[in-house]
């Protein structure tokens, strides 16, 4: 309908064509979701509005299909622009978007390598929440998430073990274990099993991501990369589904 008044061309255009590349990249169709996201972005760039909170999301939004597209320093480009845009708008500097757009940052970071960096944003995140009074919600349990990442990252498995319950009692505070965000938490708390040589239990957590992904049609790690882990864990899969048969 929007194509056909000319709106395509207006701000309510640029919206449509964000949130078809958000579902295109959520069925996995990402060049798809690329090529919306960049339409979207070329139309607030001609209006006028990349600065401004709808132009913060849209980074956010370019940063992680940029980090499915493993291009991880492009993520941080984006991110940092988002960031800007918060500092110039003096209401966005303690806001939820800015405070989401940080932990977008720390994923990528974590990803590139920056452990400490990564830390570093997790807490200016976190920071943001608790000055709004924002305790439990789906976004806090993933800044929570992405320490437990970072944590096993650095090698401390204990410390990422305790995060990742952290992690699932603040979303379950929030909703129930069925959203996206919860299917990339079970998919963190098979990552550290694994890597703490619990097989079984990297198993029976990554089980629980794909219940989520049946229950809702969320994919796993439709937000969050995981896919040098998911390898690993489809292969466990499959060793364990072998043991049981046999």
């Amino acid at each position: 309908i929007l194509g056909q008044e000319g709106g395509l061309a207006t701000d309510q255009g640029a919206f449509a064509l964000e949130w078809e590349g958000i579902t295109q990249f959520s069925d996995g169709n990402v060049p798809v979701g690329v090529a919306r996201l960049e339409a979207a972005m070329k139309i607030r760039q001609a209006n006028g509005t990349v600065d401004t909170e709808p132009g913060v999301h849209m980074f956010v939004h370019m940063a992680l299909l940029a980090i499915h597209m493993k291009e991880f320093d492009e993520a941080m480009s984006s991110v940092q622009k988002a960031l800007e845009i918060t500092d110039k708008v003096e209401s966005l500097r303690r806001s939820p978007i800015r405070a989401h757009c940080l932990t977008v940052g720390a994923f990528a970071q974590s990803k590139l390598g920056g452990y400490e960096a990564a830390w570093e944003l997790c807490q200016r995140s976190k920071s943001i929440y608790r000055a709004l009074g924002i305790d439990s919600s789906t976004r806090v349990a993933r800044v929570v998430g992405v320490e437990a990442y970072v944590e096993m990252q650095r090698g401390n498995l204990d410390a990422a073990l305790d995060k990742c319950k952290e992690a699932r009692a603040v979303h379950e505070r929030a909703a129930p274990l069925q959203t996206m965000c919860a299917a990339d938490l079970w998919m963190i708390d098979a990552s550290v099993k694994m890597a703490a040589g619990d097989a079984a239990g990297a198993r029976a957590s990554y089980r629980q991501a794909q219940r989520v992904h049946r229950r809702t049609g969320y994919k796993v790690g439709v937000l969050m990369d995981f896919s040098s882990e998911l390898e690993e864990l489809q292969r466990l899969q499959r060793a364990g589904s072998m043991r049981r048969s046999t």
